[in-house]
């Protein structure tokens, strides 16, 4: 996947933890020796931020975090 950039919105599906939200990326760490690419997110719902490793963003079964282009054209994943 191509890198993001600051302002893409995203749709994130949840987890045991979390329910499904929306969010927008607010901020980019580069990757580092010890890290990968990781993006600064805000939650629509949420005041803090959090930290989320590139990758997440990529198609696959385990996607968690989905464009919000896709997200609206109905993409999904098998």
């Amino acid at each position: 996947m191509t890198n993001l950039t600051i302002g893409q919105e995203f749709y994130y599906a949840g987890d045991a933890a979390n329910a499904d939200n929306f969010g927008k990326i607010i901020g980019i760490e580069p990757a580092t020796k010890y890290a990968p690419l990781r993006y600064v997110v805000q939650m629509e719902d949420e005041n803090k931020t959090r930290l989320v490793d590139s990758y997440l963003f990529n198609k696959s079964t385990r996607q968690t975090f989905e464009l919000i282009e896709d997200y609206q054209k109905g993409v999904r994943l098998p």
